[in-house]
């Protein structure tokens, strides 16, 4: 079972969403959570928790092609 932990929220496109990362044996993943859409994940895996947030906020913004406000 994997153990998420939230790491940022924020809006996009005038939806809130939630950043979760979870440390795995090659690296970090990331989970986004956008209201009214489905759990979107990368397969990309990251050095640190940190880095995954960074490339969570780069994939919401290639999604949304918007600008990612953080909380």
């Amino acid at each position: 079972m994997e153990d998420w932990t939230l790491q940022a929220r924020g809006w996009v496109n005038e939806r809130n969403f939630e950043i979760d990362t979870s440390p795995g044996e090659e690296g970090y993943r990331f989970q986004v959570r956008v209201l009214g859409f489905s759990l979107m994940r990368d397969s990309e895996v990251f050095a640190s928790a940190d880095d995954a947030r960074a490339g969570a906020v780069a994939f919401l913004e290639r999604q949304f092609q918007a600008p990612v406000e953080l909380e």
